[in-house]
């Protein structure tokens, strides 16, 4: 975690996207700003952790807020997913509203997926791949899985789950190509891209879209099973 974060807290942190070419979007997205919390894992398991989780909050809105009263009562965008450290100190960085000591159980911690022909989940923030507990791929396929999360794959993650509901409610088709052009141009408005070559950064969509498109969308998801596999409901 950044020094700054060191501490056993929950953050919670505003995500600017107005460096999106949000014109550019097969539909309008109107909301400038993102929210989420942030917090290790050694924070609740009691012990050390590499592990950072991310909750993306299904708040968006065109003023940031100064408080996070609003968001204690709002459910997330889609799972949390493990996180390096938020960017701090540039253009893009996140901003600190707010934080609170960490209270969460860790029977709280959400459970991850991973696996091709053979499925497994991991939890209680024991996100090492050996401790995967075998499973099915239909008890385990509305779940995340284990891979880390930067900046830029949170704010395409956030675009692509948005993009996702509206095309839903007014029933429209975006193709697998559309899919790839909308990750392209998120990915491409991205500070730390402007050097990156068309080529490395298509790489960057195919290896990040995929999954994202995989995923149901998350409030579609009924509660008793969102973040759990369902072996252990």
């Amino acid at each position: 975690m950044s020094k700054t974060l060191k501490q056993n807290n929950i953050f919670y942190f505003c995500i600017p996207l107005d460096n999106i070419p949000f014109e550019k979007l097969p539909i309008e997205i109107t909301e400038r700003y993102a929210y989420c919390r942030f917090y290790n894992v050694s924070s609740v398991i009691n012990e050390p952790s590499e592990f950072n989780l991310v909750g993306v909050y299904d708040f968006l809105n065109n003023v940031p807020l100064k408080q996070i009263d609003i968001l204690l009562t709002t459910d997330f965008l889609f799972g949390e997913v493990i996180s390096y450290s938020p960017p701090l100190r540039s253009k893009k960085s996140w901003k600190l509203i707010d934080s609170h000591p960490v209270n969460i159980a860790q029977k709280k911690l959400p459970h991850l997926k991973f696996g091709n022909k053979t499925f497994f989940y991991l939890k209680e923030g024991k996100y090492f791949l050996v401790a995967g507990i075998e499973s099915s791929y239909e008890n385990v396929k509305h779940l995340e899985n284990p891979n880390w999360n930067g900046d830029i794959s949170i704010k395409l993650r956030i675009i692509v789950e948005i993009l996702k509901r509206k095309a839903k409610a007014i029933d429209l088709h975006i193709s697998t190509q559309e899919w790839e052009e909308i990750a392209f141009i998120v990915m491409r408005s991205e500070y730390s891209t402007k050097r990156m070559n068309d080529d490395a950064i298509k790489d960057g969509v195919s290896n990040l879209l995929p999954e994202m498109l995989k995923m149901p969308i998350y409030s579609e998801i009924p509660i008793e099973i969102r973040g759990k596999s369902l072996d252990e409901i």
